[in-house]
């Protein structure tokens, strides 16, 4: 890898948050920081391999209708919650939000409960369901291993997400809300405890500090 990876550096977006570049940045920072990182995409892409010749000439169920499916509800959480830190931003400034949120669990801060509630994700679940009920038990412990690996990057990759749509307002604010100044203190505060929160996970960004 020709540069190393900084969690706190929030990838520049043109307009809106890229739901498949904070994909790209969040495994890039999790094949710098985690150990077996390839150890669980080695696992992923074999699930690929085993769930594309199980399925293979079944014209009523696609492997890669699947794999698409599963990538889709990540990539739409990723932008939800993104969506989520920009606007708990927002809020702040506007004082319509408490900035004591940031030390509620990960979980509660961004809503994880109620991104089922969001209609492009209920679709895709629908979808995801239905074709888990068409498959034997066999194969569908394959998708298990499919989903192991959407598991693992989820609960810090949404959380970097969040703390990414926090950064993105910062910078965006400022040239559509009059007032706006990012909270420094706020931010300050965010990436401390995302350190930490990725710390828990195995994760060491402090390692750049060095």
């Amino acid at each position: 890898m020709s540069y190393k990876p900084n969690f706190s550096d929030a990838p520049e977006f043109s307009i809106i948050p890229d739901a498949k570049k904070l994909f790209e940045e969040i495994t890039v920072l999790f094949s710098y920081y985690d150990p077996f990182f390839e150890e669980h995409l080695a696992d992923f892409e074999d699930a690929e391999r085993a769930l594309k010749a199980a399925l293979k000439g079944q014209g009523d169920v696609s492997a890669d209708e699947y794999l698409d499916i599963v990538e889709h509800e990540f990539l739409c959480e990723l932008s939800a919650v993104a969506w989520k830190g920009f606007m708990w931003n927002l809020a702040c400034f506007e004082k319509r939000a408490s900035k004591e949120l940031l030390y509620s669990e990960p979980e509660f801060r961004f809503g994880q409960e109620q991104l089922h509630e969001i209609p492009v994700l209920s679709e895709l679940f629908a979808k995801d369901s239905a074709l888990w009920k068409k498959l034997t038990p066999e194969i569908q412990g394959t998708l298990e291993k499919v989903d192991d690996y959407y598991s693992y990057l989820k609960s810090p990759g949404l959380s970097i997400a969040h703390y990414w749509g926090f950064l993105w307002a910062n910078s965006a604010l400022p040239h559509f809300v009059p007032g706006y100044t990012p909270d420094i203190k706020l931010t300050h505060n965010f990436e401390r405890m995302i350190r930490v929160e990725l710390d828990s996970f195995g994760l060491n960004p402090d390692d750049d500090e060095e």
